[in-house]
């Protein structure tokens, strides 16, 4: 048992066996058929793989292992490997982590999921009908991946006002549904596929 902080053996194991496969394929020749760069991405890959699997470094200083080590050996130039860490699809979801965290550190989501209990009743079907209403709404404005994580808040919120205690433990698990389904069901792209097959 470590100590909070400390490092753990496991740990310090993977982030030298890591570094030592990654130099291997930089020290050894290629096989037959594969070029040096090829080569160099292959060690690069099996560094990643056992600093993820050992957890030897946070995951997303892992995640920047090719951008640092690659372009120096010339298997891949910075300009297309920083193409990859922008990706539109990274940012919406980042979008949608950051707008939930929003709602969470102003309390949002507590006002959201008090009006809704409030104007349910405390009656299942109106609270899972409230849910619904909500991210549907909210669904015509936003993607529908950050709808669900901007909701997920709130349906966490309204279960554990419903339901507080051990009880809420069953009620987390189901009451984040709806707001996912509802997000699908009456979001953009929903919307303009119905379109699309009406025409």
């Amino acid at each position: 048992m470590t100590a909070h902080g400390s490092r753990s053996v496991t740990q310090n194991v993977g982030l030298a066996l890591g570094v030592a496969a990654f130099v291997t394929t930089i020290v050894a020749e290629p096989p037959a058929g594969l070029s040096a760069a090829s080569w160099n991405v292959a060690g690069a890959m099996v560094l990643m793989a056992i600093w993820w699997a050992t957890e030897a470094l946070p995951f997303a200083a892992t995640a920047l292992v090719p951008l640092a080590v690659l372009p120096p050996l010339g298997a891949a130039s910075a300009s297309s490997l920083a193409a990859g860490y922008g990706n539109t699809t990274l940012y919406l979801i980042l979008g949608g982590f950051l707008l939930a965290l929003a709602m969470e550190r102003c309390n949002l989501h507590r006002r959201i999921a008090y009006a809704i209990v409030s104007w349910a009743g405390g009656h299942p079907q109106g609270l899972v009908l409230g849910m619904m209403c909500a991210t549907g709404f909210v669904s015509m404005w936003a993607q529908n991946t950050s709808t669900t994580l901007m909701m997920l808040p709130v349906a966490m919120s309204v279960a554990t006002i419903v339901a507080p205690g051990r009880a809420a433990d069953s009620a987390r698990v189901t009451t984040p549904v709806p707001a996912a389904t509802s997000s699908t069901r009456v979001g953009p792209s929903a919307l303009r596929r119905r379109a699309r097959s009406a025409a």
